[in-house]
């Protein structure tokens, strides 16, 4: 059985006809992102250059006001030989922010079109965003951004999922989401929450990952970055506890039992839900890190109270919080329905008070720009005139969707006179706007130059109390000789 088609596979062929036509075409760049970590070492190693430049390279580009790769001589002891190679092969930014639409409680919806015409969402959420790290919504904004241009995990109440696979972001365009919504917030949370599945894209998520954490980048905290998952295989997620240890994992569960969750995502054909758990066990075992399990809440089908205890018994006694997601209508063939807020109310109250477990409800952001979580425009994910465009809001597990990922809609540049000013960013960056404000680079430089200072005061100190001892021995000294030439010891 395949189970991204949920479709039976013959033996003799290499791959079912559904993954074929869902295969995704692989990307290639030209220019590449400059902020893609494997590509600019691959660079330097190629022309036998230390990788250690990497690193001038980004802080300069980050941090220095006004910096480009046009500049990029400036990068103090970086090799002539590598200034026009740079400018050739990379460019500072590969997406753009084509529009912006900011709702009323300051969530920001960016669509991003990527360099080959895809596009993708991206959403700046200015308080109140659900993370492992606080399920009950952040103080600080925090990003939600996409790993992939579409979907092929076969949610059957995600209309993004029904695309197929369109394409894997690079680390690169990953991280540069997060240098786009600077425009917008100072970013302190990230979620993969956003369209494609981060597992199925494992390598650029975890470079991307890396990037965020590097203290000589944008420093965020491991605890401040979540990673959803709908599950892709066991080892997957094995690895990811190796990989990023310090980093939040989410799992979309929806179900409590096997049969439960094969109806509503082919995923749990690939990974049954013992190897599921069994996989969240050992990253609890491992890490000692609360584990976020979100449950989309679906009238009639996931929502009853015999659910619930299941649900609370599957969890009991392990280091989760439950999040609750109330369910968007979507663009997708069966007709999910949203439970009421009383039955999401009655199933929250046994998962706490009979089971123990931290639970919450999930609340809405950007509702009103189509930001919120599950509300994607179908409409425009597919090219003009294709049958089943409806309008209706779509996907619950990816927060947002390519508007029009095949690339066939002319470019568009829509929000208002401020966002559009942040959609460009040249005028920002001219007044002084630097691409990422790391406090832990200022912090760094500060603590230097406190050091320094103190070591040179020190310095300082330890030269006049030299001076003074050596003065002290010389007056005792000069004292002792004037006594014995005018013969006051000679009684001694």
């Amino acid at each position: 059985m395949c189970v991204e088609g949920g479709r039976k596979a013959y033996r003799s062929s290499a791959v079912c006809l559904f993954c074929v036509r869902t295969m995704p075409r692989k990307r290639v760049l030209s220019p590449l992102p400059i902020f893609d970590q494997e590509a600019l070492e691959a660079f330097l190693v190629e022309r036998k250059q230390k990788v250690s430049h990497a690193v001038k390279i980004w802080q300069y580009l980050l941090f220095t006001p006004n910096a480009s790769l046009e500049t990029i001589d400036r990068v103090e002891n970086l090799p002539k030989v590598l200034w026009e190679p740079l400018r050739k092969h990379f460019v500072l930014f590969t997406t753009k922010v084509v529009r912006a639409t900011t709702s009323t409680d300051q969530t920001h919806k960016l669509l991003i079109e990527l360099q080959d015409g895809l596009r993708v969402e991206t959403v700046v959420i200015s308080k109140g965003a659900s993370t492992a790290r606080r399920p009950e919504g952040e103080d600080g904004v925090t990003i939600c951004v996409s790993s992939q241009v579409g979907c092929k995990m076969g949610c059957h109440f995600c209309a993004t999922g029904s695309m197929g696979e369109l394409g894997s972001l690079y680390a690169g365009e990953i991280i540069e989401q997060l240098v786009h919504a600077r425009r917008w917030a100072n970013v302190r949370n990230v979620v993969f929450m956003g369209m494609g599945e981060p597992f199925n894209n494992y390598r650029n998520m975890v470079h991307a990952v890396r990037g965020m954490l590097d203290p000589k980048r944008f420093a965020l905290s491991g605890k401040r970055i979540t990673v959803s998952t709908v599950g892709v295989t066991q080892k997957s997620i094995q690895q990811f506890t190796a990989d990023l240890p310090h980093v939040s994992l989410a799992i979309s569960l929806h179900a409590p039992n096997q049969e439960l969750r094969a109806s509503l995502t082919n995923a749990a054909r690939g990974l049954p839900l013992p190897k599921l758990m069994a996989a969240v066990d050992n990253h609890l075992e491992k890490t000692k890190k609360k584990v976020m399990v979100e449950y989309v809440m679906l009238k009639g089908v996931n929502d009853s109270i015999a659910v619930a205890h299941e649900l609370g018994k599957l969890l009991m006694g392990k280091n989760v919080v439950v999040n609750l997601i109330p369910y968007n209508i979507t663009n997708v063939e069966r007709a999910y329905e949203p439970t009421e807020a009383e039955g999401i109310r009655a199933f929250k109250e046994i998962l706490c008070k009979v089971y123990g477990l931290y639970t919450n409800v999930r609340t809405e952001k950007g509702g009103d720009v189509a930001a919120a979580c599950g509300q994607l425009v179908v409409q425009s994910m597919k090219p003009k005139g294709a049958a089943g465009n409806t309008g209706k809001v779509a996907d619950i597990e990816d927060m947002m969707a390519s508007a029009d990922p095949t690339g066939t809609s002319p470019p568009v540049e829509e929000g208002t006179e401020e966002d559009l000013v942040r959609m460009h960013g040249t005028e920002l960056y001219k007044r002084g706007l630097v691409l990422w404000p790391s406090l832990a680079h200022n912090q760094r430089s500060d603590i230097k130059q406190l050091t320094s200072k103190m070591q040179a005061e020190r310095g300082v100190n330890i030269r006049l109390y030299a001076i003074l001892v050596m003065g002290t021995v010389a007056i005792v000294y000069m004292w002792y000789r004037t006594g014995l030439l005018l013969g006051l010891y000679d009684g001694f």
